[in-house]
């Protein structure tokens, strides 16, 4: 049974949404560290994430990490699914 299409673009973009934010306060906190790993993470996401492993210290570091992670994991995956399903149907017209 196949899922309705605007309930999983719904889905996709409400996590996308949830996990740019938590990019965001991530980001923030490492600007807030030092200025040179903020832009370094800004410019290099594997720098990001390693630092928010390893050197975030804030008490609700397990809350934001992984939304930021797991949730644009998600979300890049539905939509991917999404447009494939898009190109595939679009493809069936002349």
């Amino acid at each position: 049974m196949a899922l309705d299409a605007p309930a999983v673009i719904s889905v996709g973009l409400s996590l996308s949404i949830m996990g740019f934010v938590a990019w965001v306060v991530v980001l923030n906190a490492a600007f807030r560290d030092a200025t040179w790993k903020g832009v370094v993470g800004f410019l290099c996401g594997l720098y990001l994430a390693y630092w928010a492993i390893v050197e975030y210290a804030a008490p609700n570091k397990w809350l934001w990490v992984p939304l930021w992670l797991v949730g644009a994991g998600i979300a890049s995956r539905i939509a991917l699914q999404v447009g494939m399903e898009l190109c595939e149907f679009l493809s069936g017209f002349p």
